[in-house]
């Protein structure tokens, strides 16, 4: 009972994600994937423990890890296409996207967007930019499914399913 209210006193203070929907995007300019995902808004991981959704990300990849501490945006990626019916690289590494469905030189929305980062990479699905930045809806980013923006100089590719 003690350790319970301890849990829910720390989820207080925890860092909350700014749950907004896809802005300013009409309903039927939204590829199904991207739909999918929106519904995902604010999906985060558990402190302590494992969420179980995030592990369902996991379980659409080959590495079907069982703890949310492994990274996951590429595994909600792979669960959000493979949700709208499209065969996903099925894969737990963001970089893996660069070989995924058709390259495309301009954004659209909905598209899968590569990153470059320190350590790695990222993925997740285009939703609007600037001249300088990316915005993109994705898991773990800030440990949950969110809406956020990115330097577009780590952008490494953009992605259509085939």
């Amino acid at each position: 009972m003690i350790a319970r209210f301890f849990n829910w006193l720390k989820s207080l203070f925890a860092k909350k994600p700014v749950l907004k929907l896809v802005p300013d995007i009409p309903e039927a300019d939204k590829p199904t994937w991207l739909k999918i995902a929106e519904k995902e808004l604010g999906q985060k991981e558990y402190i302590p423990g494992d969420k179980p959704r995030i592990i369902e990300y996991h379980s659409t990849t080959w590495l079907d890890a069982k703890e949310d501490e492994i990274p996951w945006c590429a595994s909600f990626v792979s669960w959000a296409l493979e949700k709208a019916g499209i065969r996903s690289q099925r894969t737990p590494r963001a970089k893996d996207y660069l070989l995924f469905g058709s390259k495309l030189d301009i954004p659209k929305i909905g598209c899968i967007v590569v990153l470059t980062r320190s350590g790695g990479g990222h993925v997740g699905f285009y939703i609007s930019s600037t001249a300088t930045t990316v915005t993109l809806l994705g898991g773990n980013q800030s440990d949950a499914v969110t809406i956020a923006s990115y330097s577009k100089a780590n952008v490494i590719g953009y992605r259509w399913p085939k």
